[in-house]
Protein backbone atom coordinates (compact mmCIF):
# COMPACT_ATOMS: atom_id res chain seq x y z
CA UNK A 1 0.00 0.00 0.00
CA UNK A 2 1.34 3.40 -0.98
CA UNK A 3 1.37 5.91 1.87
CA UNK A 4 -1.63 8.21 1.42
CA UNK A 5 0.37 11.31 2.40
CA UNK A 6 2.77 10.56 -0.47
CA UNK A 7 -0.15 10.25 -2.90
CA UNK A 8 -1.79 13.46 -1.69
CA UNK A 9 1.48 15.34 -2.24
CA UNK A 10 1.60 13.98 -5.81
CA UNK A 11 -2.03 14.77 -6.52
CA UNK A 12 -1.65 18.29 -5.19
CA UNK A 13 0.88 18.98 -7.95
CA UNK A 14 -2.04 18.62 -10.37
CA UNK A 15 0.14 17.60 -13.32
CA UNK A 16 -1.68 18.09 -16.61
CA UNK A 17 -2.21 15.16 -18.93
CA UNK A 18 0.39 16.41 -21.40
CA UNK A 19 2.96 16.52 -18.60
CA UNK A 20 2.76 12.84 -17.75
CA UNK A 21 6.04 10.96 -17.69
CA UNK A 22 6.89 9.19 -20.89
CA UNK A 23 6.04 5.51 -20.14
CA UNK A 24 9.49 4.44 -21.31
CA UNK A 25 11.04 6.40 -18.43
CA UNK A 26 9.61 3.95 -15.91
CA UNK A 27 10.45 0.88 -17.97
CA UNK A 28 14.07 1.80 -18.60
CA UNK A 29 14.83 2.81 -15.04
CA UNK A 30 13.23 -0.31 -13.55
CA UNK A 31 15.02 -2.67 -15.94
CA UNK A 32 18.37 -0.91 -15.44
CA UNK A 33 18.10 -1.30 -11.68
CA UNK A 34 17.00 -4.92 -12.03
CA UNK A 35 20.15 -5.65 -14.04
CA UNK A 36 22.33 -3.64 -11.64
CA UNK A 37 23.60 -1.42 -14.46
CA UNK A 38 24.93 2.03 -13.71
CA UNK A 39 23.87 5.08 -15.67
CA UNK A 40 27.33 5.13 -17.26
CA UNK A 41 27.14 1.46 -18.36
CA UNK A 42 23.66 1.86 -19.80
CA UNK A 43 24.26 5.10 -21.68
CA UNK A 44 27.72 4.19 -23.04
CA UNK A 45 27.80 4.42 -26.85
CA UNK A 46 24.20 5.67 -27.02
CA UNK A 47 23.77 8.97 -25.25
CA UNK A 48 25.24 11.03 -22.44
CA UNK A 49 24.76 10.12 -18.78
CA UNK A 50 22.88 13.36 -18.16
CA UNK A 51 20.55 12.62 -21.10
CA UNK A 52 19.69 9.18 -19.68
CA UNK A 53 19.21 10.65 -16.22
CA UNK A 54 16.77 13.23 -17.57
CA UNK A 55 14.98 10.57 -19.60
CA UNK A 56 14.51 8.32 -16.55
CA UNK A 57 13.11 11.21 -14.55
CA UNK A 58 10.70 12.27 -17.26
CA UNK A 59 12.36 15.63 -17.82
CA UNK A 60 12.69 15.26 -21.59
CA UNK A 61 10.80 13.72 -24.49
CA UNK A 62 13.37 11.17 -25.77
CA UNK A 63 14.29 10.52 -29.38
CA UNK A 64 12.89 7.18 -30.52
CA UNK A 65 16.23 5.92 -31.86
CA UNK A 66 17.82 6.41 -28.42
CA UNK A 67 14.98 4.59 -26.70
CA UNK A 68 15.25 1.64 -29.10
CA UNK A 69 19.00 1.29 -28.52
CA UNK A 70 18.59 1.59 -24.74
CA UNK A 71 15.93 -1.11 -24.82
CA UNK A 72 18.27 -3.36 -26.81
CA UNK A 73 21.09 -2.85 -24.30
CA UNK A 74 18.75 -3.74 -21.43
CA UNK A 75 17.49 -6.88 -23.24
CA UNK A 76 14.01 -5.50 -23.81
CA UNK A 77 11.98 -5.68 -27.02
CA UNK A 78 11.02 -2.12 -27.93
CA UNK A 79 8.17 -3.21 -30.20
CA UNK A 80 6.47 -5.11 -27.38
CA UNK A 81 6.27 -1.99 -25.26
CA UNK A 82 5.67 0.68 -27.89
CA UNK A 83 2.51 -1.12 -28.97
CA UNK A 84 0.90 -0.11 -25.68
CA UNK A 85 2.01 3.51 -25.55
CA UNK A 86 -1.47 4.95 -25.19
CA UNK A 87 -2.01 8.09 -23.14
CA UNK A 88 -5.77 7.50 -23.17
CA UNK A 89 -5.56 3.94 -21.81
CA UNK A 90 -6.00 4.80 -18.13
CA UNK A 91 -8.82 7.29 -18.67
CA UNK A 92 -10.67 5.04 -21.11
CA UNK A 93 -10.43 2.05 -18.79
CA UNK A 94 -11.42 4.03 -15.71
CA UNK A 95 -14.40 5.65 -17.44
CA UNK A 96 -15.66 2.24 -18.57
CA UNK A 97 -15.07 0.86 -15.07
CA UNK A 98 -16.90 3.77 -13.45
CA UNK A 99 -19.92 3.35 -15.72
CA UNK A 100 -20.02 -0.39 -14.96
CA UNK A 101 -19.32 -1.20 -18.61
CA UNK A 102 -17.34 -4.26 -17.60
CA UNK A 103 -17.36 -5.75 -21.07
CA UNK A 104 -15.61 -2.66 -22.38
CA UNK A 105 -13.02 -2.91 -19.57
CA UNK A 106 -12.30 -6.46 -20.70
CA UNK A 107 -12.05 -5.38 -24.34
CA UNK A 108 -9.65 -2.53 -23.54
CA UNK A 109 -7.38 -4.34 -21.09
CA UNK A 110 -7.87 -8.06 -21.74
CA UNK A 111 -5.44 -8.25 -24.66
CA UNK A 112 -2.65 -6.26 -23.04
CA UNK A 113 0.31 -8.25 -21.78
CA UNK A 114 1.38 -7.92 -18.16
CA UNK A 115 3.99 -5.16 -18.30
CA UNK A 116 4.89 -4.53 -14.69
CA UNK A 117 7.06 -1.54 -15.56
CA UNK A 118 4.11 0.63 -16.63
CA UNK A 119 1.97 2.11 -13.85
CA UNK A 120 -1.00 2.86 -16.11
CA UNK A 121 -1.13 -0.72 -17.35
CA UNK A 122 -0.81 -2.04 -13.79
CA UNK A 123 -3.75 0.13 -12.71
CA UNK A 124 -5.83 -0.96 -15.71
CA UNK A 125 -5.04 -4.61 -14.96
CA UNK A 126 -6.09 -4.07 -11.33
CA UNK A 127 -9.46 -2.73 -12.52
CA UNK A 128 -9.85 -5.71 -14.85
CA UNK A 129 -9.31 -8.18 -12.02
CA UNK A 130 -11.73 -6.31 -9.76
CA UNK A 131 -14.30 -6.59 -12.54
CA UNK A 132 -13.57 -10.34 -12.72
CA UNK A 133 -13.90 -10.69 -8.94
CA UNK A 134 -10.24 -11.61 -8.39
CA UNK A 135 -9.16 -9.22 -5.63
CA UNK A 136 -5.93 -11.10 -4.89
CA UNK A 137 -4.70 -10.56 -8.46
CA UNK A 138 -5.83 -6.93 -8.33
CA UNK A 139 -3.62 -6.46 -5.27
CA UNK A 140 -0.65 -7.95 -7.15
CA UNK A 141 -0.89 -5.20 -9.76
CA UNK A 142 -1.42 -2.53 -7.12
CA UNK A 143 1.74 -3.81 -5.41
CA UNK A 144 3.57 -3.38 -8.72
CA UNK A 145 2.50 0.27 -8.75
CA UNK A 146 3.79 0.56 -5.18
CA UNK A 147 7.21 -0.67 -6.30
CA UNK A 148 7.22 2.01 -9.04
CA UNK A 149 5.71 4.81 -6.96
CA UNK A 150 8.63 7.16 -7.67
CA UNK A 151 7.40 7.31 -11.27
CA UNK A 152 3.76 8.06 -10.47
CA UNK A 153 2.15 11.21 -11.83
CA UNK A 154 -0.76 13.00 -10.18
CA UNK A 155 -3.41 11.33 -12.36
CA UNK A 156 -2.14 7.80 -11.74
CA UNK A 157 -1.72 8.56 -8.04
CA UNK A 158 -5.40 9.54 -7.82
CA UNK A 159 -6.50 6.38 -9.65
CA UNK A 160 -4.33 4.24 -7.38
CA UNK A 161 -6.02 5.71 -4.28
CA UNK A 162 -9.48 5.12 -5.78
CA UNK A 163 -8.79 1.54 -6.87
CA UNK A 164 -7.15 0.64 -3.57
CA UNK A 165 -10.26 2.00 -1.85
CA UNK A 166 -12.42 -0.13 -4.17
CA UNK A 167 -10.53 -3.26 -3.10
CA UNK A 168 -10.93 -2.43 0.60
CA UNK A 169 -14.68 -1.88 0.18
CA UNK A 170 -15.13 -5.13 -1.72
CA UNK A 171 -13.28 -6.87 1.11
CA UNK A 172 -15.77 -5.24 3.53
CA UNK A 173 -12.96 -3.37 5.26
CA UNK A 174 -15.02 -0.22 5.52
CA UNK A 175 -13.11 1.39 8.37
CA UNK A 176 -9.83 0.96 6.48
CA UNK A 177 -11.43 2.28 3.29
CA UNK A 178 -12.79 5.37 5.04
CA UNK A 179 -9.50 5.99 6.81
CA UNK A 180 -7.64 5.74 3.50
CA UNK A 181 -10.02 7.77 1.32
CA UNK A 182 -11.01 10.68 3.57
CA UNK A 183 -7.68 12.55 3.26
CA UNK A 184 -8.28 12.78 -0.52
CA UNK A 185 -11.66 14.45 -0.04
CA UNK A 186 -10.44 17.92 -0.99
CA UNK A 187 -8.42 16.71 -3.98
CA UNK A 188 -9.87 17.58 -7.36
CA UNK A 189 -9.10 15.83 -10.65
CA UNK A 190 -9.79 17.04 -14.17
CA UNK A 191 -11.65 13.77 -14.79
CA UNK A 192 -14.96 14.30 -12.96
CA UNK A 193 -15.48 10.57 -12.57
CA UNK A 194 -12.42 10.40 -10.30
CA UNK A 195 -14.09 12.91 -7.98
CA UNK A 196 -17.44 11.11 -8.16
CA UNK A 197 -16.05 7.70 -7.27
CA UNK A 198 -14.16 9.17 -4.32
CA UNK A 199 -17.32 10.71 -2.85
CA UNK A 200 -19.39 7.59 -3.61
CA UNK A 201 -16.98 5.30 -1.80
CA UNK A 202 -16.78 7.63 1.19
CA UNK A 203 -20.59 7.48 1.36
CA UNK A 204 -20.69 3.68 1.04
CA UNK A 205 -18.01 3.21 3.70
CA UNK A 206 -19.69 5.72 6.03
CA UNK A 207 -23.02 3.95 5.58
CA UNK A 208 -21.60 0.59 6.57
CA UNK A 209 -19.89 2.20 9.54
CA UNK A 210 -23.28 3.71 10.52
CA UNK A 211 -21.91 7.24 10.23
CA UNK A 212 -25.13 8.71 8.86
CA UNK A 213 -24.23 12.36 9.37
CA UNK A 214 -21.31 11.91 7.00
CA UNK A 215 -23.52 10.01 4.54
CA UNK A 216 -25.90 12.96 4.31
CA UNK A 217 -23.12 15.56 4.10
CA UNK A 218 -21.22 13.73 1.36
CA UNK A 219 -24.43 12.99 -0.52
CA UNK A 220 -25.10 16.71 -0.84
CA UNK A 221 -21.61 17.26 -2.27
CA UNK A 222 -22.19 14.41 -4.69
CA UNK A 223 -25.44 15.90 -5.93
CA UNK A 224 -23.47 18.92 -7.11
CA UNK A 225 -21.01 16.69 -8.99
CA UNK A 226 -23.89 14.73 -10.53
CA UNK A 227 -25.58 17.64 -12.27
CA UNK A 228 -23.93 16.70 -15.57
CA UNK A 229 -23.34 13.11 -16.61
CA UNK A 230 -24.32 10.30 -14.32
CA UNK A 231 -24.22 6.55 -14.17
CA UNK A 232 -27.73 5.26 -13.55
CA UNK A 233 -26.71 2.18 -11.57
CA UNK A 234 -24.53 4.19 -9.21
CA UNK A 235 -27.32 6.71 -8.75
CA UNK A 236 -29.68 3.93 -7.70
CA UNK A 237 -27.23 2.49 -5.15
CA UNK A 238 -26.54 5.91 -3.61
CA UNK A 239 -30.26 6.72 -3.63
CA UNK A 240 -30.97 3.46 -1.81
CA UNK A 241 -28.41 4.31 0.86
CA UNK A 242 -29.98 7.76 1.29
CA UNK A 243 -33.45 6.19 1.57
CA UNK A 244 -32.28 3.70 4.18
CA UNK A 245 -30.71 6.46 6.27
CA UNK A 246 -33.87 8.57 6.00
CA UNK A 247 -35.99 5.47 6.61
CA UNK A 248 -34.70 5.20 10.15
CA UNK A 249 -37.16 8.01 10.88
CA UNK A 250 -39.65 7.49 8.06
CA UNK A 251 -41.74 4.33 7.87
CA UNK A 252 -42.85 4.99 4.29
CA UNK A 253 -39.36 4.37 2.91
CA UNK A 254 -39.72 0.62 3.42
CA UNK A 255 -42.32 0.56 0.62
CA UNK A 256 -39.76 2.04 -1.76
CA UNK A 257 -37.25 -0.65 -0.79
CA UNK A 258 -39.86 -3.37 -1.34
CA UNK A 259 -40.36 -2.03 -4.86
CA UNK A 260 -36.64 -2.43 -5.57
CA UNK A 261 -36.32 -5.89 -4.05
CA UNK A 262 -39.41 -7.23 -5.83
CA UNK A 263 -38.12 -6.04 -9.20
CA UNK A 264 -36.86 -9.23 -10.82
CA UNK A 265 -34.69 -7.19 -13.19
CA UNK A 266 -32.43 -6.31 -10.27
CA UNK A 267 -32.37 -9.87 -8.96
CA UNK A 268 -31.32 -11.17 -12.37
CA UNK A 269 -29.06 -8.39 -13.61
CA UNK A 270 -27.88 -6.26 -10.69
CA UNK A 271 -27.55 -8.29 -7.55
CA UNK A 272 -25.93 -5.44 -5.55
CA UNK A 273 -29.13 -3.39 -5.76
CA UNK A 274 -31.23 -6.41 -4.78
CA UNK A 275 -29.06 -7.20 -1.75
CA UNK A 276 -28.82 -3.58 -0.61
CA UNK A 277 -32.63 -3.34 -0.70
CA UNK A 278 -32.89 -6.43 1.49
CA UNK A 279 -30.26 -5.07 3.84
CA UNK A 280 -32.20 -1.82 4.11
CA UNK A 281 -35.43 -3.63 4.96
CA UNK A 282 -33.64 -5.59 7.67
CA UNK A 283 -32.14 -2.40 9.02
CA UNK A 284 -35.65 -0.91 9.16
CA UNK A 285 -36.70 -4.00 11.18
CA UNK A 286 -38.90 -5.47 8.45
CA UNK A 287 -37.72 -8.94 9.41
CA UNK A 288 -40.79 -10.92 8.34
CA UNK A 289 -40.80 -9.22 4.95
CA UNK A 290 -37.12 -10.07 4.40
CA UNK A 291 -37.68 -13.71 5.38
CA UNK A 292 -40.67 -14.00 3.03
CA UNK A 293 -38.74 -12.50 0.08
CA UNK A 294 -35.68 -14.69 0.64
CA UNK A 295 -37.80 -17.83 0.92
CA UNK A 296 -39.58 -16.88 -2.29
CA UNK A 297 -36.37 -16.22 -4.25
CA UNK A 298 -34.45 -19.13 -2.69
CA UNK A 299 -30.85 -17.93 -3.04
CA UNK A 300 -29.77 -19.85 0.06
CA UNK A 301 -26.49 -21.07 -1.43
CA UNK A 302 -25.19 -17.48 -1.23
CA UNK A 303 -23.56 -16.74 2.11
CA UNK A 304 -24.72 -13.11 2.16
CA UNK A 305 -28.38 -14.07 1.63
CA UNK A 306 -28.34 -16.90 4.18
CA UNK A 307 -26.58 -14.70 6.74
CA UNK A 308 -29.26 -12.01 6.31
CA UNK A 309 -31.97 -14.67 6.55
CA UNK A 310 -30.43 -15.95 9.78
CA UNK A 311 -30.12 -12.40 11.13
CA UNK A 312 -33.86 -11.85 10.72
CA UNK A 313 -34.64 -15.22 12.35
CA UNK A 314 -32.39 -14.25 15.24
CA UNK A 315 -34.01 -10.83 15.67
CA UNK A 316 -37.49 -12.40 15.66
CA UNK A 317 -36.28 -15.22 17.93
CA UNK A 318 -38.19 -17.58 15.62
CA UNK A 319 -37.10 -20.95 17.02
CA UNK A 320 -39.28 -22.78 14.48
CA UNK A 321 -36.79 -21.83 11.79
CA UNK A 322 -33.58 -22.67 13.67
CA UNK A 323 -33.30 -26.21 12.35
CA UNK A 324 -33.98 -25.31 8.69
CA UNK A 325 -31.40 -22.52 8.91
CA UNK A 326 -28.74 -24.88 10.25
CA UNK A 327 -29.50 -27.41 7.52
CA UNK A 328 -29.21 -24.70 4.86
CA UNK A 329 -25.88 -23.56 6.32
CA UNK A 330 -24.36 -26.92 5.40
CA UNK A 331 -24.93 -26.14 1.72
CA UNK A 332 -23.78 -22.53 1.69
CA UNK A 333 -20.79 -21.54 -0.43
CA UNK A 334 -17.90 -19.90 1.44
CA UNK A 335 -16.61 -17.15 -0.85
CA UNK A 336 -13.22 -16.66 0.83
CA UNK A 337 -11.34 -17.10 4.11
CA UNK A 338 -12.48 -13.58 5.03
CA UNK A 339 -16.13 -14.14 4.15
CA UNK A 340 -17.85 -12.10 6.86
CA UNK A 341 -21.25 -13.58 5.99
CA UNK A 342 -19.99 -17.13 6.45
CA UNK A 343 -18.48 -16.07 9.78
CA UNK A 344 -21.86 -14.75 10.90
CA UNK A 345 -23.59 -17.96 9.79
CA UNK A 346 -21.18 -19.99 11.96
CA UNK A 347 -21.83 -17.59 14.82
CA UNK A 348 -25.62 -18.01 14.51
CA UNK A 349 -25.29 -21.79 14.44
CA UNK A 350 -23.49 -21.65 17.77
CA UNK A 351 -26.35 -19.61 19.20
CA UNK A 352 -29.10 -21.78 17.70
CA UNK A 353 -27.62 -25.07 18.96
CA UNK A 354 -26.99 -23.50 22.36
CA UNK A 355 -23.23 -24.12 22.30
CA UNK A 356 -21.13 -24.57 25.40
CA UNK A 357 -20.80 -21.07 26.87
CA UNK A 358 -17.08 -21.33 27.59
CA UNK A 359 -16.27 -22.43 24.04
CA UNK A 360 -18.64 -19.80 22.64
CA UNK A 361 -17.00 -17.09 24.75
CA UNK A 362 -13.51 -18.11 23.61
CA UNK A 363 -14.62 -18.16 19.98
CA UNK A 364 -16.05 -14.68 20.31
CA UNK A 365 -13.12 -13.17 22.17
CA UNK A 366 -10.27 -14.62 20.13
CA UNK A 367 -11.82 -15.04 16.69
CA UNK A 368 -15.08 -13.25 15.94
CA UNK A 369 -14.54 -9.93 17.75
CA UNK A 370 -11.04 -9.34 16.25
CA UNK A 371 -12.33 -10.41 12.82
CA UNK A 372 -15.29 -8.02 12.98
CA UNK A 373 -12.99 -5.11 13.77
CA UNK A 374 -11.38 -5.53 10.35
CA UNK A 375 -14.31 -6.81 8.26
CA UNK A 376 -17.34 -4.76 9.26
CA UNK A 377 -21.01 -5.32 8.52
CA UNK A 378 -23.81 -2.81 8.91
CA UNK A 379 -25.93 -5.21 10.99
CA UNK A 380 -23.80 -8.02 12.33
CA UNK A 381 -21.25 -6.07 14.36
CA UNK A 382 -23.95 -4.88 16.73
CA UNK A 383 -25.09 -8.48 17.32
CA UNK A 384 -21.53 -9.59 18.09
CA UNK A 385 -21.16 -6.75 20.57
CA UNK A 386 -24.44 -7.41 22.38
CA UNK A 387 -23.91 -11.16 22.64
CA UNK A 388 -20.33 -10.71 23.86
CA UNK A 389 -21.42 -8.30 26.61
CA UNK A 390 -24.21 -10.68 27.61
CA UNK A 391 -21.70 -13.53 27.91
CA UNK A 392 -19.28 -11.42 29.96
CA UNK A 393 -22.03 -10.54 32.40
CA UNK A 394 -23.23 -14.15 32.62
CA UNK A 395 -19.71 -15.01 33.84
CA UNK A 396 -19.86 -12.09 36.30
CA UNK A 397 -17.05 -10.40 34.37
CA UNK A 398 -18.53 -7.00 35.05
CA UNK A 399 -15.22 -5.21 34.96
CA UNK A 400 -14.42 -6.69 31.55
CA UNK A 401 -17.92 -5.81 30.39
CA UNK A 402 -17.50 -2.20 31.53
CA UNK A 403 -14.12 -1.90 29.82
CA UNK A 404 -15.53 -3.38 26.64
CA UNK A 405 -18.50 -1.01 26.74
CA UNK A 406 -16.16 1.95 27.10
CA UNK A 407 -14.10 0.72 24.19
CA UNK A 408 -17.19 0.14 22.12
CA UNK A 409 -18.05 3.83 22.10
CA UNK A 410 -17.54 4.23 18.41
CA UNK A 411 -17.86 0.48 17.73
CA UNK A 412 -19.95 1.21 14.70
CA UNK A 413 -17.15 3.46 13.48
CA UNK A 414 -14.76 0.54 13.72
CA UNK A 415 -12.48 1.78 16.47
CA UNK A 416 -12.49 -1.34 18.66
CA UNK A 417 -9.06 -2.90 18.94
CA UNK A 418 -7.33 -0.13 16.99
Amino acid sequence: MINKEYLIKLISKNIRKDEILNPFSTILKKQRLNKNYTLEETSYGICSVSYLCKLENGLIEPREEYVERLFEKLDLNYQDFSAFEDNNLLDDTFNAYYHNDYQKVREIVGGIENIYYDNDINLCKAMLFIVNGDLDSARVFLDSVDSLKNNLDSRSAFVYALIYGEVLIREHRYHDALDYLLPFENSKASNKYFNNLLLENIIISSFHMNDYLRVCAEYEKLNIEYQIGYSNRRKIILLLIKKIVLGLKNEDVSNDLLTFVNNNNYLNSDYDIYYLSLLGLAKLKKYNEVITIIEKDGLFSRSDILALYGYCIYKLDDKSKYLSFMELSNEVIKESDNDQNYKFIEFLNMIFINSDKIKFYDRLKFDIIPFSCVFQHNLYNEVYRDVYIELLESFSKYKDSTIFLKESIGWNLGFIGR
